[in-house]
């Protein structure tokens, strides 16, 4: 999606059917290689405002409750692939979970609590 912006082409199966006048898989390659070298500038902005606002918090924060300077990765928006991985939770608690699903039923849940 990044290169078809790059390439200013709203159709990404055009761009990527060669048939249609769009890359051959070799020269996709290559613009990929190109990226990993070189990203395009707007993919990398995130990081440069990331790289910005650690620098202020670094100036600004107070060095007896921060001593050290802060993580670039703190400021950095994720998204994606790259967000907060989701909480996992324990057999005991799915159990609470299911218990309470029952009650609100109004039944009277039986068994025991998983160890």
């Amino acid at each position: 999606m990044t290169l078809a912006m790059v390439l200013h082409q709203p159709n990404v199966d055009v761009m990527l059917d060669h048939r249609r006048g769009g890359l051959t898989a070799k020269q996709f390659m290559e613009w990929q290689y190109f990226a990993e070298i070189c990203p395009f500038p707007f993919v990398r902005a995130d990081y440069n405002s990331a790289n910005i606002a650690k620098a202020l918090w670094d100036i600004a924060r107070d060095r007896k409750k921060h001593p050290n300077a802060f993580d670039l990765k703190d400021f950095v928006i994720r998204y994606g692939m790259d967000a907060e991985p989701k909480k996992t939770q324990t057999s005991k608690q799915h159990f609470e979970i299911f218990k309470s699903m029952i009650a609100s039923l109004g039944l009277k849940p039986k068994g025991r609590v998983p160890s």
